[in-house]
């Protein structure tokens, strides 16, 4: 299993039916705990950090990104952007290098063994995931789907 260490904002406006809204979330963080992959990743990349994981994901989505983005999307400082891409390095899910056009210009990319993990977390997920929906009745399934579209609709009314 791939620890995550999740940084929670706090609320600082009531939400309508608070009480409801905490139950309803709990039961859906309780349904959804206690997963364990059948393939467990490499030990060394087991306690990746939240931050080390959006990482990845950019540099899948956007592909080689020089440092200086990367310190900017994670609002760091050059030097702990660094550190920070160091400490990923170390596992060999990304690399370093200078571009061909501009040798001064340092930038990261994600390797074959980090597209892997990416690609295993990403499965490993949905397959669980699957799985514990999986144990609900087709119209079941098709109204929490109903419902989860809505919270998606109604939160990028938010954004």
């Amino acid at each position: 299993m791939v620890h995550v260490n999740v940084y929670y904002a706090r609320v600082t406006e009531p939400f309508p039916n608070d009480l409801l809204l905490t139950e309803v979330s709990g039961a859906l963080i309780a349904a959804l705990q206690g997963m364990q992959p059948r393939d467990m990743p490499p030990a060394n990349v087991r306690d990746m950090t939240l931050g080390q994981i959006r990482l990845l994901f950019l540099l899948q989505r956007e592909g080689p990104q020089p440092m200086g983005r990367i310190a900017e999307v994670f609002d760091l400082s050059t030097t702990a952007s660094s550190g920070f891409v160091r400490r990923v390095e170390r596992h060999g899910l990304v690399e370093r290098g200078h571009r061909s056009d501009d040798r001064r210009v340092v930038q990261c990319a994600l390797t074959d063994a980090g597209r892997r993990f990416l690609a295993g977390v990403s499965g490993m997920r949905l397959d669980l995931v699957r799985q514990r929906l999986s144990t609900l009745e087709p119209d079941e399934l098709a109204e929490l789907g109903r419902l989860l579209r809505l919270v998606r609709e109604r939160g990028a009314q938010l954004a």
